[in-house]
C-alpha cells in the first residue's frame, strides 16, 4: 500500500481543511461532498505553547 500523504485545501468561503490526497479528484478544485471526509482546520487542537 502506498500512502500519497495529506493536503491542504480551501473552500470558496476561504477556510482550510486538510484532506487525504487519496479522497479528492483534483485538490484544485474540491467539492462540498468531498470536503466531508477532510478536517476543518479550525477543529483541529493545536498546542502553541505556554
Amino acid at each position: 500500500m502506498t500512502e500519497k500523504g495529506m493536503v491542504w485545501v480551501k473552500d470558496n468561503a476561504g477556510n482550510l481543511f486538510v484532506c487525504r490526497v487519496e479522497d479528492l479528484k483534483d485538490p484544485k478544485d474540491v467539492s462540498e461532498e468531498e470536503l466531508e471526509n477532510c478536517m476543518d482546520d479550525a477543529t483541529m487542537g493545536v498546542n502553541i505553547g505556554d
